[in-house]
């Protein structure tokens, strides 16, 4: 089984500790509390108060917008394909099967993700428990009465957590041929992008970030069912191409 070995060699990565503490950056509000700073600040809007929903999606976006993840992860992907491929690393698993090394490699970087997703909802909720329900911003629930506002935030938190995966296949597929470098600035030229797609009329639609507003609660069902077929569809074209020309390097 390479994932283990493969895994603890990425937890030696440095960068993956960043990303790693980058994902509890929202308890930084509790140390502002503290020292009364306002470098990072949390306030409602009209006296609206927030579901934990809302504010983990609002944390999502932030961190989306700020790029610093997907960039770490482009810069981890590259180390563990164009790096280890371009140094002749990779030749101690001649002997071994090549998809078998290309799925463990994908599937131990895919944890990271796991870990920093899951690290980054539970620093969420502490923020919306000990913050925001404490200071009254907050309404102590996961979700709001009104079902369809629900439903429109869980398609809007699906599809970008959507495009974030598709960021993630984009630096697989870069990083089986290019340096770090341009893997890092495809990443970042795709997250523009993706997130100037929603200016450009009907083609919104062809990515998950254009399928998370819906006038009824009828559309949920497939809304949501369009949003995972996309991520799917496109993740497992990418990952076909990453492959092949993984299989097609020299070692």
């Amino acid at each position: 089984m390479l994932v283990i070995p493969i895994l603890k060699n990425i937890f030696k990565i440095k960068a993956v500790w960043l990303l790693l503490i980058f994902s509890i950056y929202p308890l930084l509000i509790f140390i502002a509390e503290l020292t009364k700073s306002n470098f990072i600040t949390f306030e409602a809007t009209n006296g609206h108060k927030i579901a934990y929903i809302e504010l983990l999606l609002a944390i999502h976006d932030t961190q989306l917008q700020f790029m610093l993840p997907i960039i770490i992860i482009g810069f981890v992907f590259s180390l563990q394909y164009f790096d280890e491929i371009n140094t002749g690393r990779l030749i101690l698993f001649k002997d071994l099967n090549r998809k078998k090394i290309f799925d463990s490699k994908l599937i131990s970087l895919m944890l990271i993700y796991v870990i920093y997703i899951s690290n980054l909802m539970i620093s969420s909720y502490i923020v919306f428990k000990f913050y925001a329900v404490r200071k009254g911003l907050g309404t102590n629930t996961l979700l709001y009465t009104d079902t369809l506002y629900n439903k429109q935030l869980i398609l809007q938190l699906l599809s970008s957590l959507g495009t974030e995966v598709l960021l993630i296949f984009i630096a697989l597929l870069l990083s089986t041929k290019f340096n770090t470098g341009i893997t890092i600035i495809g990443v970042i030229v795709s997250a523009m992008l993706f997130r100037a797609s929603t200016l450009l009329g009907k083609i919104q639609y062809l990515l998950p970030s254009g399928h998370y507003s819906i006038s009824n609660q009828n559309e949920f069902n497939f809304s949501i069912l369009i949003i995972i077929c996309l991520i799917f569809g496109y993740a497992t074209i990418i990952y076909l191409i990453s492959l092949k020309i993984f299989k097609q390097t020299q070692f």
